[in-house]
């Protein structure tokens, strides 16, 4: 078994950014149903020289295809190089079901746009397209939290958008500690959504 660190109140943030912790890296699933995920997502990274660009033209395609099967979705910037799009589901279902749900619309867009989009395994084989991972929809795994500081220069945050930001151009350099608070008073949580 493993020991997972829960910080559920605000002490508990603060001892873990004590800690000089700089990332938020949750499991997908509550405490409670630990083997059924709260959410599936499409976790979209390009690999040089793809761009912010391609990045956001295969999230076009992901909420197309969201869209047509009536599903609401949530993008989120990385605060890296790449993009999140979920989806809340309802609880019952398990990991397996929506990692292959995600690997579903993932072939569907691969189909649509192979010069853009690539679900190959072998990194060597993603040079210049937008990889669609639908592997991260798991049990243990992890990716960047909304609202986590990240690694990066100027200090990016993995930052929930609107649909009408991603088709505006947002980039995840428009993100940083020194924007994002004036940003989410004015906002409000747009991940709200997908957590409750």
């Amino acid at each position: 078994y493993n020991d997972f660190l829960m910080a559920e109140d605000l002490a508990g943030l603060l001892f873990v950014a004590n800690l000089g912790a700089i990332e938020f890296h949750p499991l997908h699933s509550r405490c409670g149903t630990i083997d059924q995920p709260d959410y599936a997502f499409f976790d979209l990274d390009p690999f040089e020289p793809a761009s912010f660009e391609d990045v956001r033209a295969v999230a076009r395609h992901v909420r197309a295809a969201l869209d047509a099967l009536g599903l609401e979705s949530y993008p989120k910037i990385s605060g890296a190089t790449g993009m999140q799009i979920y989806v809340p589901v309802t609880p019952g279902h398990t990991y397996e079901e929506t990692r292959a749900f995600v690997g579903a619309i993932g072939r569907a867009i691969l189909r649509a746009d192979p010069e853009r989009v690539t679900m190959e395994w072998d990194i060597s084989k993603r040079t210049g397209k937008v990889f669609v991972d639908h592997n991260m929809n798991r049990l243990g795994a992890n990716i960047a939290s909304a609202y986590s500081v990240r690694p990066e220069p100027g200090a990016t945050v993995s930052t929930p958008l609107t649909w009408e930001e991603v088709e505006a151009g947002a980039t995840p350099q428009d993100f940083t500690i020194a924007t994002v608070h004036e940003r989410f008073a004015e906002v409000g949580d747009l991940f709200r959504g997908v957590a409750e």
